[in-house]
């Protein structure tokens, strides 16, 4: 039985990967953009000074696994963007992949499995956290929070010591690749009491219909029996550990938890940022590629499917089997737990159609999608009709997500062109500057559906002409301009054309 599972497994897995290559081929081949030159350099750093790695973004930042995985690759490839591309794409099918195992570990269908696993691996969502080299810093921690997940399902169920080892060994991973995988500091103990001893998580969840004063009862109850229990103890006492363990961390090396500088940790919601973010996280098309009725179509759709689902879980609840329960409690909570660390960019400044910011919603999405999966697959009766009808209904999104992943690429890729163009052109233009020459841009752009510089023009200029003796500067399109008393050389670029022009020599 082992044996066949992981049989199966396999070439759920190869399958996965082929598609993934397959969608993602057109954008393995992009150039670096914007930050991906600094932490590329990173590999410059010798191996005596990997500690250097903690205290890479000193201001907002403790992400040393993650930045360790861009000095890897720099020393085992140099400079190489197909080689840092295909780095993030193997992170993400590697996650989608987790996801469809976890499922069929806890119990769903494989046809539920695998479609969730499916749904994620294509979802439009991910350009900025999959085709962007730079959002490694999400994808590890999504990758690594799922793993330890998966883990801890398979140490309560199997009582294996091995697989909470590993769970844990995950959880610090998922800890020391990006801030928000704190949040599972709240999905770790949920798993204990939706999955810890089978028989008597049907206190809490065998019959919810039984009103909310029974339902808290049964959860009191639950409560008093884990904390009698050694095990669970134990285990939270290891969790907690390590959890503390990486605040303390964080304090040591920014006094702080992290966050972004002069970006408000809380504040009070703004309604048009909120609705723009919702409705990007049902909708997520690039409004630069695709029109509004498109978007709007496929918001449409996917509301529709989440009332479809939310009326199937509420009529049904009490027909549902156990597992089916435990799964959309679990996801369902992961998914607003996951909005937290990112609140103020999601409900404040919010998130549109140009998909700026977008990687904030790579975790939520895939709660999203799991939640959506598990309420249409496992909550729409015994009748073969109604089962077939949800199926179809889900299969209709694979081919509108590949498509839509593809078009959300395409300002990816242009803005790639730009970021190759501009270096080579300034050679070009200058080919042969005095040391410690001055080189300032204007108008350069820096968002067009894709990142093109915002702190990376500087080492790009130095990588292209094999010095660091050069400063580099870019004025913003809306700051002030440099006028013609400025020290060095003034570049300017022309975003109709594509071409830089040469505007003053000093």
């Amino acid at each position: 039985m082992e044996a066949r599972f992981w049989k199966i497994g396999s070439v759920v897995f190869g399958g996965m990967l082929i598609l993934a290559l397959a969608v993602y081929w057109p954008v393995l081949n992009n150039t670096l953009v914007a930050d991906d030159f600094f932490y590329v350099a990173l590999g410059s750093t010798p191996v005596s000074n990997l500690l250097h790695l903690f205290w890479v973004q000193p201001n907002f930042s403790v992400r040393p696994l993650a930045m360790f995985t861009f000095w890897t690759q720099n020393r085992l490839f140099g400079e190489s963007a197909w080689a840092s591309h295909l780095i993030n794409v193997s992170f993400h099918v590697g996650t989608a992949f987790i996801l469809t195992w976890f499922l069929v570990r806890m119990g769903a269908r494989r046809t539920t499995a695998v479609l969730a696993g499916l749904l994620f691996l294509l979802t439009p969502m991910a350009p900025e956290a999959v085709t962007w080299s730079s959002g490694r810093f999400d994808q590890m921690a999504l990758f690594f929070m799922v793993l330890a997940l998966a883990l801890y399902g398979v140490c309560l169920t199997r009582n294996s010591r091995a697989a909470f080892a590993g769970s844990m060994a995950a959880v610090t991973a998922a800890f020391l690749c990006k801030e928000s995988a704190m949040v599972l500091v709240v999905m770790v103990p949920l798993m204990e009491i939706l999955f810890s001893e089978p028989s008597r998580q049907k206190v809490i969840l065998a019959d919810a219909g039984a009103g909310a004063e029974t339902f808290m009862a049964r959860l009191s109850l639950r409560l008093r029996q884990m904390l009698s229990d050694r095990g669970f103890l134990w285990r939270m006492g290891i969790f907690l550990t390590i959890f503390i363990g990486d605040i303390v961390l964080h304090f040591a090396i920014l006094g702080k938890l992290g966050g972004y500088p002069n970006v408000p940790l809380f504040g009070e919601p703004i309604v048009d940022s909120v609705k723009a973010t919702l409705q990007v996280i049902v909708a997520p098309l690039s409004n630069l590629e695709a029109s509004h009725g498109i978007i709007l179509a496929l918001g449409l759709y996917t509301l529709l499917l989440c009332l479809a689902g939310l009326v199937l879980v509420i009529l049904r609840w009490r027909q549902a089997t156990v597992t089916a329960r435990r799964l959309i409690v679990l996801f369902a909570v992961f998914f607003f737990v996951s909005l937290a660390p990112v609140y103020t960019q999601l409900f404040i400044i919010g998130v549109d159609n140009t998909l700026k910011e977008s990687r904030e919603l790579y975790t939520p999405t895939l709660c999203l999608l799991a939640v959506l999966v598990i309420a249409l697959s496992e909550f729409s009766g015994p009748r073969r009709v109604w089962k077939g009808a949800a199926l179809a209904a889900l299969l209709v999104l694979v081919p509108v997500y590949a498509t839509s992943l593809y078009v959300n690429n395409l300002p990816w890729q242009r803005a790639s062109a730009i970021t190759y163009s501009i270096p080579r052109q300034t050679v070009e233009l200058v080919p042969d500057p005095p040391e410690g020459a001055k080189f300032t841009f204007t108008r350069v752009p820096e968002w067009q559906g894709g990142y093109i510089f915002i702190t990376g023009l500087p080492q790009a200029i130095k990588n292209a002409y094999g010095r660091d003796d050069i400063s580099v500067t870019r004025v913003r399109v809306a700051g002030p301009q440099p006028d013609a008393n400025s020290e060095g050389y003034i570049f300017d670029y022309e975003p109709s054309s594509g071409l830089l022009s040469l505007v003053k020599r000093p």
